[in-house]
């Protein structure tokens, strides 16, 4: 695993300020028109069900990225058409507009492909516009000129973006850092999190993490609160695994309102109603880390989601950060290893400012290690018990309770009911249980 001290910086991006610096205006799509072979554009002709795709030649006065994307409405409705299809595959059909975009596929070529969409691909488009529309969710195409040039620059990018809350958190070239980890954190990790993204937040770094239980909801809170004292106010970006109308975790639908409440956005590539799927994760991680320019790994199991998104990073070319933990603990495996492979180890909330170039406008003096972890302080003596086994431990089964504190199923029982109730401890399928955040 290598992980580049230098090579891919934030700045680098700000010179890709046009779409013409890009592969995709010297090429293919320097000068583009777009032509309708019917009154009404893509519309299903009257005699048949096969409908006329865009006719795209090289004639216009003006490069299409450089056009308003609201001019241009039939190219959203294409690759909208286009990347929605139940014809093949999603990684082919994203494969495809990768290649146009960088000139290695021919505008003739990607016609062809639009002619053989059929009817129901351009009903569930048309479905999706109107559904975003009402809704208010903005429809970003990689072809549009506001579509972020670092994230286009990755390998595989996202050929349409869903987007809900303030646009400009996505669009707007400003300097962000991914910050993610394991879902079963210890409660010290999350609250690590939590000041590190309100740190952050308040500095006006733009915080990107994925919505999910443990230190990204930990993140996208201490987001929220830093970024009501920011000099550029915005709560952050979530990237979903889901689309838009199935926000997962569901117990997380709240920290999504206040998060569109306070400037931020939540993103996804998938239709407004897909439910959240395994292989979406993984595919959600390259956008996560395409965003920032940088990702912070708080905790992780060697095989955590935070780990994958760490070897994405690597890959784009952007900085690796991870924060390190005991060596006795499972959950802090993976953030180790990473140190171990070259990631540029944090111990100071000003250490990750620093190296984002930015000035701490909080006391950021004392060490992540010394943080001490949050432990209700009403807990009967049991309880206090396992909440500290748990803290030290990540997460444990039932069986691993009983034996390492070496009480009675029925106490055990009693206890964790209580824990449960209270809030501060949570219950995962196969009796697994860790500490809440």
């Amino acid at each position: 695993m290598f992980f580049p001290r230098e090579g891919f910086h934030f700045h680098e991006c700000e010179t890709l300020s046009t779409l013409k610096e890009l592969p995709v205006l010297n090429d293919r799509l320097s000068r583009l028109d777009i032509q309708k072979q019917t009154l009404s554009g893509l519309t299903p002709c009257n005699r048949s069900n096969r409908f006329i795709p865009l006719r795209i030649r090289n004639t216009s006065d003006a490069p299409i990225g450089m056009k308003s994307s609201s001019s241009l409405p039939e190219v959203k409705r294409s690759i909208l058409a286009f990347i929605r299809s139940t014809q093949g595959s999603a990684r082919a059909r994203r494969a495809l507009i990768e290649s146009f975009i960088r000139g290695q596929t021919s505008a003739a070529d990607f016609d062809a492909a639009l002619s053989r969409l059929n009817r129901s691909d351009w009903t569930r488009a048309d479905r999706e516009l109107n559904e975003s529309d009402k809704a208010g969710i903005h429809l970003l195409s990689v072809l549009d000129t506001d579509y972020p040039p670092q994230l286009r620059a990755i390998p595989d990018p996202p050929a349409l973006l869903s987007i809900q809350g303030n646009i400009d958190a996505i669009t707007r070239r400003r300097k962000a850092v991914a910050i993610v980890g394991t879902r079963r954190c210890s409660s010290s990790a999350a609250q690590i999190a939590f000041d590190i993204a309100e740190a952050a937040s308040a500095g006006g770094v733009l915080v990107v993490s994925g919505l999910a239980r443990g230190i990204d909801t930990a993140v996208h809170r201490g987001a929220i609160r830093g970024s009501k004292g920011s000099v550029a106010p915005s709560s952050g970006v979530a990237v979903l695994g889901a689309g838009l109308n199935q926000i997962y975790p569901a117990e997380n639908q709240s920290l999504v309102s206040e998060l569109v409440a306070t400037g931020g956005a939540i993103v996804s590539e998938y239709a407004l109603n897909e439910g959240p799927r395994k292989f979406h994760f993984p595919e959600r991680n390259r956008i996560i880390s395409g965003l920032s320019q940088a990702v912070l790994v708080v905790e992780a199991g060697e095989k955590s989601g935070a780990m994958v998104t760490a070897n994405i990073a690597a890959e784009q070319g952007r900085e690796v950060y991870a924060i390190p933990g005991d060596v006795r603990r499972t959950n802090c495996l993976g953030t180790n290893k990473l140190i171990r492979a070259g990631a540029q180890v944090i111990l100071h909330q000003s250490d990750l400012l620093a190296l984002l170039g930015v000035r701490s406008k909080k006391n950021a003096s004392a060490t992540i290690e010394s943080r001490a972890p949050i432990l209700t302080p009403s807990l009967s003596p049991l309880g206090k018990r396992i909440a500290e086994l748990l803290e030290r431990e990540g997460e444990l089964n039932f069986d691993q309770i009983v034996r390492m504190l070496d009480v009675t199923t029925p106490e055990l029982n009693v206890e964790l009911s209580n824990l449960a109730l209270d809030g501060i401890v949570q219950a995962e399928p196969g009796a697994i249980y860790s500490l809440c955040w």
